[in-house]
Parts: C-alpha cells; structure tokens; sequence
C-alpha cells in the first residue's frame, strides 16, 4: 500500500492619463449640447460658457471613475462580510449581504459562491439549485459553481449526476477547488459502488502529498480525508492535527478529525474537536451533530438537545434525522421514528 511521506511536512509552517474629453454628440432632454449655439445669447457668452463647461468635463470624469471605484469597493467589503458572516455561522446575515451584493453586482463570483454555501448549510437545498442554475449561465465554466451545484446533487441523492459534476469541475478547476472536486469525485464513484476507481481517486492525493510540499489547512484537510477513506488512520490524524495547525479557523479540518474520532471510537477526543469548531461556527449542524455522536454512549439529554440543535439549523439534515430516529427507536418510539426516517 503507498503510504504517506511525512518526512517533508512543513513544521513552520496609475493615473488615468491621456483621457480624450469629448462633448456628448446629442442634446439631452432637448437642452442644447456643448458646441451648439443658443439663440438670442451674445457669442462672448456663448464661449465663456463652452469653455466653464469644458472646465467641467474632466471633474465630471473623474466623478464618475471614483463613484464607479467606490461602489466595486463597497461591494468588495461587503462580500468580505458575507464571508465573514458564513464562517461564523450567521447564515441569515450572510444570505442578506451576498443577495444585496448580487442585486448591483449579479457577476461578483464570490457572492454567488457564498451564497451558495449558505444555503447547502441550512438545508435550503432548492433554492440552492435555482441559484446555481442561474449563476451558471452567467459563468458556466467556473469550476467552484460546477462543484457547488454537484455538492447540491450529492446532498440530494442524485450522485450520478453529482458525479458528472463533480468530474466536470475538475476539469475546469484550478488548485485546491481541483482537489476539492477531485475528493467529491471519489465519493460520488464510491457511493455509487465504483470502488476501484473511487481508490484510484484517492491516491492521487497520497501522491500529491508525496509530490510537492503542502502547506494550506484546507488541502491538508483534503489529503486527510482521502487517507481516512484509504484507513491509513494515523496518517489521516497527523494531517488533520497539521491542518488545524496552519489555521485554527479552518472548520472542515476539526469537523473531519471528530468525524474519524467517531470512527473509531475514541468519544471524548471527538467530542473536543465538535467543541473546537464550535467556537468558531456555534451554528455548524454538522458539529452538533457530531457532538451528539460523541456523546450517544453516555445518553443524558445533552443528545437529544445536540441533535435538535443540529436540526434547528438545518431541518433537513438527513444524518440528523437518522440518528434521531435511533434515538426514538432507543425509547420504543415507533411511530414517531418512522415519521423522522419519512425525512430522510
């Protein structure tokens, strides 16, 4: 089996010039344009008045680019607050400011992203794929849109079609976004049974790790995850301890490492990452979720709350539903399991 290398990881880890001033070719509004004599006004007026207006004309310009500069800034922060909003978990803060930025900005790529992604985490699943329908006529070969719109098919249950999309925006993909598509490429292929092709998927990233250093949280979190799925579990481990590492902030690495803690059963070293991505995002379904599964074998009500929590946040959360069916089932609630397995 090809093993990871880890002898290599990193421990330390112009002025506008030449602007030609024209006056406009037609009148507005019938008011006469610049140039144009008017009737009954003496020839010396007239010129005085050409020239205050040309005087004018490069103010006007210059107006004009700093009202065009200001407003891509202000759209700039603003995503940036989006963007903000979404890592901590202030979801309806961050749908307003992405959805305000793409009423004057409809192209702003990172909006869309993020909009995107606020809606996949709270469940909000077909207005997502409205959405992304939409974005992708404006830019139907940018590889980020395509893996969103596969992530919303996968999360569905489409994976054929998650999968084409998945494959798709590998292709068109620069960077970490094409070992993002790559991972989701070798779920979709797992899911759907292809097992051999799905492992060949995951050891491109053993030797991408092998290949070249790598540094970023989040493509040490996505060569983290292909080893967990390849059970080299120890490796998996140091990555993901590297990944919180490089960034603290980044949620997926501590969402993954509590995930493979579950796995293999080690509770209370799960539980701490749940609680880690928790302060950063108190409204990650998936770390409630997480939490309650960490918590499951020592019962108490904190379960139940982690899940309803997890649910709260997003109600269509097909996991969550899962385990709170078990749950019910725990207690011979039968009717209302089948009820929260109709959910699923």
């Amino acid at each position: 089996m090809s093993m990871i290398n880890c002898s290599h990881r990193n421990s330390d880890r112009q002025p506008i010039a030449g602007a030609q001033r024209r006056a406009p070719a037609q009148s507005w509004r019938g008011r006469a344009a610049v140039g144009e004599p008017l009737r009954g006004l003496p020839r010396s007026l007239r010129k005085s008045r050409d020239r205050a207006v040309y005087k004018r004309l490069p103010l006007l310009l210059i107006g004009l680019l700093l009202g065009c500069s200001l407003g891509g800034r202000a759209d700039a922060q603003s995503t940036a607050q989006g963007l903000a909003h979404l890592k901590q978990g202030q979801y309806v803060k961050a749908i307003e400011t992405f959805t305000a930025v793409l009423e004057t900005e409809p192209g702003s790529l990172q909006a869309q992203q993020g909009l995107l992604r606020a809606y996949l985490e709270t469940g909000q699943y077909e207005q997502a794929e409205k959405s992304a329908a939409h974005f992708l006529t404006i830019h139907p070969n940018d590889g980020a849109l395509i893996n969103l719109r596969g992530e919303i098919d996968f999360t569905t249950g489409r994976y054929a079609e998650a999968l084409a999309e998945f494959q798709k925006a590998s292709e068109h993909a620069q960077g970490t976004e094409a070992w993002r598509a790559k991972l989701n490429a070798g779920l979709a292929l797992s899911t759907l049974g292809k097992l051999e092709k799905a492992e060949k998927v995951f050891r491109q990233f053993i030797s991408f790790y092998n290949g070249e250093p790598v540094t970023s949280a989040e493509e040490l979190t996505l060569v983290a995850r292909a080893a967990t799925i390849l059970e080299q579990y120890h490796d998996a481990n140091d990555l993901y301890l590297d990944a919180i590492a490089a960034d603290p902030t980044y949620v997926e690495a501590h969402l993954n490492a509590g995930e493979l803690y579950v796995e293999k059963y080690n509770y209370a070293e799960a539980a701490s990452f749940f609680r880690d991505a928790l302060k950063v995002n108190p409204n990650s379904a998936r770390a409630h979720l997480g939490l309650a599964h960490s918590q499951r074998i020592d019962g108490g009500p904190e379960v139940e709350q982690a899940v309803a929590r997890a649910l709260e946040i997003n109600p269509n959360f097909v996991e969550a539903h899962n385990l709170k069916a078990a749950l019910l089932l725990e207690e011979e609630k039968f009717d209302e399991a089948l009820a929260e397995l109709d959910h699923s």
